[in-house]
């Protein structure tokens, strides 16, 4: 079913120091401390907000924020920060953190079973180069192994450094993420990419 937009308001973290917090920026279109820590302001529905579904669990998440290229606080993966220094040619790697959205989220049968799955694959695939190098070593000292042929070579870079890293990486941040969100324009709310039946359960909650 198509993603509807649907707000949650949120406000400042509590208990968390928040560098420069009394600097103010007029220019920052979130209107907030150069470096911020949020946390949602209310409770979730018991709904996954991917599917619909009712929740099965409820994991605490921390989305990480970047300033985008329109000047709002976007959220941080591992492409949007590789993108990003390609397009700017920063040699650096990936922007500056300048927020995070904390706050626990409901997830239902089905995200937890996804994020189970992904997650194996992503400890399979940070694991095979290290695993694959202690095999060829073991092989060489044992004599079997003479010499590394060139289609080995290639498997482990670039197959494995950096492209089964990169893979690996970017399915064990779409495991941590419940939900996708819009970039982020205001200090007290934020909008996200959300199932029908969770946004309706939303609003009934804040009625």
């Amino acid at each position: 079913m198509r993603k509807v937009d649907t707000t949650i308001a949120l406000r400042r973290e509590r208990g968390k120091i928040v560098l420069r917090e009394f600097e103010w920026s007029t220019a920052d279109a979130i209107g907030a401390p150069a470096r911020f820590a949020l946390e949602l302001a209310q409770p979730l529905p018991d709904r996954c907000a991917r599917h619909g579904r009712p929740a099965v669990r409820h994991i605490d998440t921390e989305m990480r924020m970047h300033t985008g290229f329109n000047g709002s606080p976007v959220e941080t993966s591992w492409w949007s920060s590789f993108l990003e220094s390609w397009l700017t040619h920063d040699p650096s790697w990936g922007p500056s953190t300048v927020g995070e959205v904390s706050g626990r989220r409901p997830m239902c049968a089905r995200c937890m079973r996804q994020r189970a799955i992904l997650h194996g694959i992503a400890y399979c695939l940070g694991l095979a180069g290290p695993l694959a190098l202690v095999v060829l070593f073991l092989a060489a000292q044992a004599g079997v192994l003479q010499s590394v042929s060139m289609p080995l070579i290639l498997a482990f870079f670039p197959g494995w450094l950096p492209g089964g890293l990169a893979v690996a990486l970017t399915l064990y941040a779409r495991g941590n993420r419940p939900v996708r969100a819009r970039p982020l324009t205001s200090a007290s709310a934020m909008t996200i990419r959300a199932h029908p039946a969770f946004a309706e359960a939303l609003a009934a909650r804040c009625r």
